[in-house]
C-alpha cells in the first residue's frame, strides 16, 4: 500500500486506475496481481526473490515483472515457501522464490 504501516481498513491500491486487476493473490509479506493484459504486478517483501524483480530488496510500490515470458492467465502465491507462480497464455508454467533445494523445472 505504500507504506510500511499495517492498513486496518480498507485502502484504494496504488493500482487503481492505471490497469484493470482481474486477480490478487498474496504470500506471506508479498503480493501479486494480475491484469486484464495478461502483466504482473508484484510488491511487498522479497527476502527469498519471491517477487520476481531479478533482486531480493523489498518494494513498497507494485513493479510490472516477466514482460519476456508472454501474456499471462493466471498467478499464484505460497505463504510458507514464499514461493509465486504464474501461467502464461501458452500452459507454461513459471515459478520463483525460496524453493528450498527443490527443482522447479
Amino acid at each position: 500500500l505504500g507504506t510500511l504501516q499495517n492498513q486496518p481498513t480498507p485502502r484504494i491500491s496504488l493500482l487503481t486506475g492505471q490497469v484493470v486487476v482481474v486477480k490478487i493473490v498474496c504470500g506471506y509479506a508479498h503480493a501479486l496481481a494480475l491484469t486484464d493484459a495478461g502483466e504482473i504486478y508484484v510488491w511487498g517483501a522479497n527476502s527469498y526473490g519471491q517477487l520476481g524483480t531479478s533482486t531480493k530488496c523489498n518494494t513498497l510500490t507494485p513493479v510490472k515483472i516477466a514482460e519476456e515470458y508472454g501474456r499471462f492467465v493466471d498467478i499464484a502465491a505460497c505463504h510458507y515457501n514464499h514461493i509465486s507462480a504464474a501461467v502464461n497464455h501458452s500452459g507454461k508454467v513459471y515459478m520463483w522464490g525460496q524453493c528450498r533445494n527443490q527443482s522447479i523445472q
